[in-house]
């Protein structure tokens, strides 16, 4: 599984990035983590508002900051 973690390095994305790694840290499954804050990779993506997070390539937030029960949801209702 991969996340990607997309932001400008404002305080929110840094938030975003900070719950991200933290509920990563505690799942017990191969996680790989990708925080990109280049602006061309974001507009690459379409994305309009950041943060925003990918699961597998699949947007799953953006322009919000994440609560922790929410990333952790992501994670196991992604697709295996």
């Amino acid at each position: 599984m991969k996340i990607t973690v997309y932001g400008a390095g404002c305080a929110r994305c840094e938030k975003a990035v900070e719950i991200v790694k933290a509920v990563v840290g505690l799942m017990n499954m191969p996680i790989e983590l990708e925080i990109l804050s280049c602006v061309d990779c974001v507009l690459d993506k379409g994305i309009m508002m950041t943060p925003a997070i990918e699961i597998d390539g699949n947007r799953v937030c953006e322009g919000r900051i994440p609560s922790p029960a929410e990333v952790k949801k992501w994670i196991l209702e992604a697709p295996k």
